[in-house]
């Protein structure tokens, strides 16, 4: 009878970074509640990155300011599927990971995010810059 497969020593690797415009006033906030989440369920693999200061530095990665970006393990997702990978990680989202990664609501969410939420969270995020 052989028991369970364990390795000893092995440490959990695991790695989440979460970009996201911290001068975006919709945005930061919605972040800020992911955060709370994340360290009261003791994840403190996942790191939160507020890109916002490069944008003011003058040096502006636009790609990064237009979706939201999470990072698994070297692999990046972007937009539905970003916020889908963090929601999992937080034990109150999980069910709203579950409905927008049900294949149907998954297309249309993907659809409204990358054609009205996130290029209107954008312009209104440049307009506030002043640009």
């Amino acid at each position: 009878m052989s028991g369970p497969n364990i390795k000893m020593g092995a440490v959990d690797q695991r790695k989440m970074t979460v970009f996201f415009n911290g001068g975006c006033d919709i945005c930061a906030p919605e972040v800020g509640v992911y955060q709370r989440h994340a360290l009261a369920a003791g994840n403190d693999f996942i790191e939160f990155v507020d890109i916002s200061p490069d944008v003011r530095d003058g040096r502006r990665d636009e790609i990064f300011l237009k979706r939201f970006h999470v990072e698994v393990d070297g692999n990046m997702l972007i937009g539905v599927d970003a916020f889908i990978n963090l929601w999992r990680e937080l034990p109150k989202f999980r069910w709203l990971a579950a409905v927008v990664a049900f294949l149907p609501i998954h297309i249309v969410a993907k659809i409204v995010y990358n054609n009205i939420l996130a290029p209107l969270l954008y312009r209104r995020y440049i307009k506030g810059l002043g640009k």
